[in-house]
């Protein structure tokens, strides 16, 4: 009995001992959450420095030209430079008009298979198969969306315009954020206001007027053609070039925002209930299938990655704004991209940096 004793004794000073070492010590809970938080801490830094020194690469070759914000709604984690700046948003505009024309839908004024009528003035030079269609032909709301966002369609875009109404669309840019948006304009409006910098009478030149002036590939004489449709002398006309008008045209920052604005309204079609779940994912859709800008953002992306978004191209303005997500996860709340670009002398320049941007992106490990 005595040895029995000992024995049970001596069993129980084992066990003591290993439950002692196995339970965590004071202190090493709290130390493995430190070390994880600092993980994660250091990845979130990583991702940033990486897309900085890609940025001011680019900004030493091209200073002041580029504007960058990116926001991981994740994480909640952002990235900008220049993003509270004025940026001019060229075929930009064309997502809020989307969005309104199916806020419209989801209140039951009508439907993506209500036809609308195409009429003499909603003509707008530009892509898309739109131009090519007689007056009085009918188009679905769904395809005259599908067409303006898809191949960035500009007739397609004011049709819509008429149907919904621009003072809807710039209500809406309003409430995202009434200092980061200015006023949004008509397809045909933008081209009457870079003209009226070259004479007045610019305001009565039709869509059909405009097809004509943007079919001449040479500036001089597309100032020729202008001063002949309006039966101008050439001494009447302000400006010495079709340049020196879009160049005063921008300073009036018509059709612009801040590119941390427009990524609110971009985050507004995610996060906020808004858009039926139906209609939401109409958009998002369609977006995926942009035609334009393959060479932009998403020329630097591999394809485990979507990019559902809408490319931007005016005179020396050249653009790209969307949603990022890794196939693997898309269920996942996506990554925000807005970029725009100014004055490069060539939309194939301004495309390489684009390129290069998206290329940061998924080499920063963000999605």
């Amino acid at each position: 009995m005595p040895y029995l004793s000992f024995g049970i004794a001596a069993c129980l000073m084992i066990m003591s001992l290993v439950i002692f070492f196995q339970k965590p010590q004071p202190g090493a809970s709290h130390k493995a959450t430190k070390s994880s938080t600092k993980r994660a801490t250091s990845q979130k830094k990583a991702w940033k420095s990486a897309l900085e020194r890609e940025f001011n690469q680019i900004e030493r070759l091209y200073p002041n030209q580029l504007g960058i914000y990116i926001k991981d709604l994740k994480t909640g984690e952002e990235f900008s430079r220049r993003s509270n700046e004025l940026w001019y948003l060229s075929s930009g505009i064309k997502i809020p008009i989307a969005f309104e024309t199916l806020k419209q839908i989801d209140a039951g004024r009508f439907s993506l298979h209500q036809q609308v009528e195409l009429q003499e003035d909603d003509f707008v030079d530009g892509p898309g198969s739109t131009n090519f269609s007689k007056p009085g032909t009918d188009f679905s709301v769904e395809h005259l969306i599908e067409q303006m966002l898809v191949r960035s369609d500009n007739t397609a875009s004011d049709v819509l315009l008429r149907l919904i109404g621009i003072d809807k669309v710039n209500e809406f840019t309003q409430l995202i954020s009434p200092l980061g948006f200015t006023k949004i304009t008509s397809l045909k409006d933008i081209r009457r206001h870079v003209y009226s910098e070259l004479h007045p009478k610019a305001v009565t030149l039709t869509g059909r007027d405009f097809i004509q002036l943007k079919n001449i590939p040479q500036m001089g004489k597309k100032l020729e053609k202008f001063a002949e449709i309006l039966n101008l002398d050439r001494a009447q006309i302000r400006l010495p070039h079709v340049h020196n008008a879009f160049m005063e045209y921008y300073k009036k920052n018509l059709n612009s925002s801040t590119l941390k604005a427009y990524a609110m309204m971009l985050e507004h079609i995610i996060e906020d209930r808004v858009l039926t779940e139906s209609s939401k994912s109409f958009l998002i859709d369609t977006l995926t299938q942009t035609e334009s800008g393959k060479n932009r953002i998403k020329g630097g992306l591999s394809k485990s990655l979507v990019f559902a978004h809408k490319a931007g191209t005016q005179y020396m303005r050249v653009s790209d704004y969307g949603f990022l997500w890794n196939k693997n996860a898309l269920n996942e709340k996506p990554v925000i991209i807005v970029v725009c670009t100014k004055n490069f002398q060539t939309v194939d320049i301004a495309e390489r940096i684009l390129k290069r941007v998206g290329i940061a992106v998924q080499s920063a490990g963000l999605v």
